[in-house]
This record gives structure tokens, sequence and C-alpha cells, in this order.
């Protein structure tokens, strides 16, 4: 596909996954940006979430992170797991103007692991351990959490990745141990 831009994409066959793999896989590039917003505008994806997310995702590195706003809140409305994680972080830092709101973060992230990704899996278990969500109306249940994280582990055969899921999960566990009456 060398040479071929998000636009001459967008009009081929099964356009929204050959940009999504190209866009996954790194091919398409920083400088291709504005194509690529071209290119998912026109792939006829308006109500498929994967698309939103990317189409935001372009507008937010090419520094349109306002105009990324729509699309952003389509894909996390349609609970897109990959959308919740990633906008749970921009609210997080208070990023790409997305404005900081750990709360939300805090929902975002845990609905994220609640659908599987391991991103919100990890994510999530990582702030709550260090207390980001105190205070907020986000469910820290230690059950719940070693939950993701037997999840997360089971999803992987990476050894670092096993190492780390392990390392939190003994945090949990010294952090909130479980009753004796369960």
């Amino acid at each position: 596909p060398s040479g071929m831009s998000g636009l001459t994409l967008a009009r081929a066959p099964c356009a929204q996954h050959v940009l999504e793999l190209l866009w996954n896989i790194g091919l398409l590039l920083s400088s291709e940006y504005p194509l690529n917003i071209k290119g998912l505008r026109q792939s006829r994806g308006g109500s498929n979430p994967r698309l939103r997310y990317q189409l935001a995702r372009s507008y937010g590195y090419s520094g349109l992170g306002e105009q990324a706003y729509p699309h952003r809140e389509a894909a996390i409305a349609a609970d897109y797991p990959q959308a919740l994680f990633v906008n749970g972080y921009l609210h997080l830092l208070g990023i790409n103007k997305a404005p900081k709101d750990i709360c939300r973060a805090g929902s975002l992230m845990r609905r994220s692991a609640m659908y599987g990704r391991m991103a919100g899996q990890i994510g999530f278990t990582r702030y709550a351990l260090d207390g980001m969500f105190d205070g907020c109306d986000v469910p820290v249940d230690a059950d719940e959490i070693q939950g993701f994280l037997t999840a997360a582990g089971n999803s992987t055969s990476d050894f670092y990745m096993s190492m780390l899921v392990q390392m939190l999960r003994d945090e949990v566990a010294a952090r909130w141990p479980v009753s004796q009456d369960k």
C-alpha cells in the first residue's frame, strides 16, 4: 500500500478495516493526518465507534483536539473500549483539549476494563492503587480489580506483562486485604 493515502483507501472495498489495519501497524504517518481525517470522514463510518475513535485520534494528533471532541464522545457513548481508556487517560492528564477530570477519567478507565481492554484493566488498577479516584463516585472494589488482573493475565503470554500483572495483584492484596467474612 506504499503511496496510498487515507483518502484513496477510504474509497476501497472494506475501507474501514484497511484504514484501521494501516493505522494500527503504523503505516499511516503523522504527516498524513490531514489525509487520514479526510479519508476517515469519507469512509461512511459515521456511526462506527472504531472509525469515530480513529477520526478523533487523527484530529488530536494533528493538534485539533477541539475538533476531536464530538468524535471522542461518540466513541465513548458507544462504549468502544479503546476510546474509553484513551479518553480516560486524556482527562486524567488534562491534555489534548480534554479538560482535566480525574473522576471522569476513573469512570472511563473502569468501563474500559469492564469491556476487557488490557490497558483499562492495568491502568485503572494502577491509578486506583495510587488513590487517584479517592473521593470520586467511581467504584474501587478489590474483588473487581483482581478480576480485571486475572483477565489481563489470562490474555497474555508475555513474560514482562505477566510479571506486571502479578506485581499489581500483590499490591492490591496488600492494600485491600480480603476480610475473613467473605
